[in-house]
């Protein structure tokens, strides 16, 4: 049998045959490298015509799989697929109740990644966090409950925020960004004005915060602004050229006319602070001085 190549383009009418025939060949064959090779055509195919009936079918593969190079080979296939409301989740959950070791718990939670909101997916991964794992191993649980968590996760990943690890708090504070709303307000101003990830925490305030955020933003900017920079970190949920001044600044822009000293704190920052700013930075305080229409581009996330 000739296998196709991930570039060739499979029909609708010859998906199903062509899915049939990859089954056969990993039900009939001794050769390991043939039955990775299919495993990662089949991957293909899924990701590229997103099959319920596909994700599940690995699914019960990769937990029956004992060979190693097999199982990692549904592993990648798998990690391709988007799972949604109709995927079969149930399998990798009870390995997560099942076995402690980190590596098997990375490997499933790596398997749940992209997982529609699913109540059970979200109970499993709050269960990680609430015992003791890597760091590693809740920031992969973090960026799971991106697309697989809700509301019900903030309690517990408002408990990792001040966790030593940066990149722990920094993707718990992410990941309450991605699933809260302005309930959430008074917790970015706090972060903002105390926390240990603050230009995180100005994203916050800018995706979720009223005008009752623009006192913690001014002075917020005030430091910031206090020294020159080398450099400064980039913005996770825009794109384009924005940092922590330029999101503050973008944000206080709209309530200019509910606020009349914001005006006099752009002023202030042109022409006292001058030298402490970016090029860019100096260019964006002339567009909101003079009420220019400035706009904030957010970046498209799975």
């Amino acid at each position: 049998m000739l296998i196709s190549s991930k570039n060739n383009m499979i029909d609708n009418e010859n998906t199903t045959k062509q899915i049939d025939e990859l089954k056969a060949v990993i039900g009939s064959s001794n050769d390991e490298a043939l039955i990775c090779d299919s495993y990662r055509i089949l991957g293909d195919i899924g990701e590229q015509n997103k099959i319920d009936e596909l994700t599940n079918h690995l699914i019960v593969k990769f937990v029956a799989e004992k060979n190693k190079t097999i199982k990692e080979s549904i592993h990648n296939a798998l990690r391709k697929q988007v799972k949604n409301k109709n995927t079969h989740v149930k399998p990798l959950l009870d390995i997560l109740e099942k076995y402690k070791k980190s590596d098997i718990i990375e490997s499933v939670i790596a398997l749940l990644h992209n997982a529609a909101a699913n109540a059970e997916v979200e109970f499993a991964l709050i269960k990680i966090l609430e015992n003791s794992h890597s760091d590693w191993i809740y920031k992969r649980v973090n960026n799971c409950l991106h697309t697989s968590g809700s509301r019900e996760s903030i309690p517990y990943l408002i408990k990792k925020i001040h966790h030593k690890s940066n990149d722990v708090a920094i993707s718990s504070l992410i990941t309450i960004i991605r699933l809260g709303d302005h309930r959430e307000s008074e917790l970015f101003c706090t972060e903002l004005t105390n926390g240990k990830i603050k230009d995180t925490a100005m994203e916050g305030i800018v995706m979720h915060c009223g005008i009752e955020a623009v006192d913690a933003v001014i002075e917020r900017l005030k430091k910031k602004t206090g020294r020159k920079r080398e450099t400064d970190c980039s913005s996770y949920f825009y794109s384009g050229n924005e940092n922590e001044t330029t999101l503050g600044l973008k944000f206080l822009h709209q309530f200019k006319d509910d606020r009349k000293d914001i005006t006099d704190f752009f002023l202030y920052l042109l022409n006292k602070r001058k030298d402490k700013l970016f090029d860019y930075e100096i260019a964006l305080l002339n567009e909101v001085i003079n009420d220019k229409t400035v706009n904030l581009t957010k970046r498209n996330f799975k």
